[in-house]
């Protein structure tokens, strides 16, 4: 079974996916949430989990993966 998924909020605009704020505020909700159920999850817009945006290479704004362990 699949560990990730890809998930965007419906409707998003072609400017959406260059906005950085956009994919923080999404990435935000997603993470509270999954906080909030008690999963551990990382994001493609933090991949190191050190909410230092600034240190990434690459971002993938709707990639969401299960942490090991939860």
């Amino acid at each position: 079974p699949s560990r990730a998924v890809d998930a965007i909020p419906y409707p998003t605009s072609e400017e959406d996916w260059e906005d950085k704020e956009f994919w923080i505020e999404w990435t935000s909700w997603i993470k509270g949430l999954a906080t909030g159920m008690g999963i551990a999850v990382r994001s493609g817009y933090d991949w190191d989990n050190d909410y230092d945006l600034n240190d990434q290479t690459f971002y993938d704004g709707p990639h969401f993966e299960l942490i090991d362990g939860s």
